[in-house]
């Protein structure tokens, strides 16, 4: 694939295209034959790529449907690999909507119209304009139209950085998406769903994370294959259910299940040697320590779920970290 040039990416473009021979000759065939068929991967790949008359095939179909950034980004690609002459003729044809054709008229008009028309698309594809655009967006179907319709990859730390500065309102949604990469996901893991059977996540570091801010047990028996499937892959271990997973209830339910098990994963006994471990050394016989562990893990006036992992619901109570 071939896009217009943009900030430094972490990662490379998102889709590779064929230069043009009798796949794209068959291609343009069949979709004219089929005027209702959709492009096969969605418009904005093909907007991105080297195949002038695909980008052209776009503009005929979608044309002033698609978004400013589209349409710069394709009419881009459609003078790099197609000339000024197939530039003006789609300006001609009115395609276009009105910013774009009179951008594209200005970058006609000067000596260089590529590097005129490609600065004026990396400024519309600019993380700040990005951000823009999503913090005028509410819904979860919204944030997807803006993510998948935007050209190019989005650079993750850059949308951080505008979240930083105005918030965005939908954020969980932009952190949810499903191109958004792991490490990005993993720091801010307090937007992303509880940990649950239905959406395990691949990985330690985002497992992890997401672990520390609750695991979704809800009924027993999800529950128990979830974290049994998390302990035998190594995506969880035995210490980081003490040490890192809320709720402390939770988890120690499931230890308390687990341990009755023959077929438990061998990290069930190195969690439940860790707890054994800090009762004797934090709770030991202090009948009054133990009535403090048993009012926070039932009284939810006091601690509310997810508050405390099992090391922290262990802890005493000058040990204990300050939630808010």
């Amino acid at each position: 694939m071939t896009c217009c040039d943009r900030w430094p990416r972490p990662a490379p473009p998102r889709y590779r295209t064929t230069r043009p021979h009798t796949l794209t000759s068959r291609l343009v065939a069949t979709l004219r034959a089929d005027p209702i068929a959709e492009l096969p991967g969605g418009r904005t790949p093909w907007l991105e790529s080297a195949e002038p008359t695909l980008i052209e095939l776009v503009f005929d179909r979608a044309g002033k449907h698609l978004t400013l950034a589209q349409q710069l980004v394709g009419s881009l690609n459609l003078l790099r690999y197609g000339g000024p002459r197939r530039l003006a003729a789609l300006v001609e044809s009115g395609l276009l909507g009105a910013a774009a054709t009179r951008l594209c008229q200005k970058a006609l008009a000067t000596s260089d119209p590529a590097s005129v028309l490609a600065a004026r698309t990396e400024k519309e594809l600019a993380p700040d304009r990005l951000a823009k655009r999503l913090r005028r967006a509410h819904m979860h179907t919204q944030i997807l139209d803006i993510l998948d319709n935007t050209p190019g990859t989005p650079v993750w730390e850059s949308l951080e950085a505008e979240h930083a500065k105005e918030p965005i309102p939908a954020w969980e949604h932009v952190v949810r998406h499903p191109t958004a990469p792991h490490a990005f996901k993993a720091r801010n893991a307090a937007h992303l769903h509880r940990l649950s059977a239905h959406d395990a996540p691949l990985g330690r570091e985002l497992t992890l994370a997401r672990a520390r801010y609750g695991i979704n047990g809800s009924t027993r028996g999800p529950v128990d294959a979830l974290l049994d499937h998390l302990l035998r892959t190594g995506e969880l271990t035995g210490r980081d259910l003490v040490h890192d997973a809320v709720p402390a209830a939770v988890v120690l339910s499931y230890l308390g299940r687990a341990r009755r098990r023959s077929d438990a994963p061998e990290e069930v006994h190195v969690a439940l040697e860790e707890v054994t471990r800090l009762v004797a050394e934090r709770l030991g016989d202090n009948t009054h320590a133990w009535r403090d562990v048993y009012t926070r893990l039932t009284n939810p006036a006091i601690s509310p779920a997810p508050a405390f992992t099992t090391r922290e619901l262990l802890s005493t109570r000058d040990d204990q970290p300050q939630h808010i």
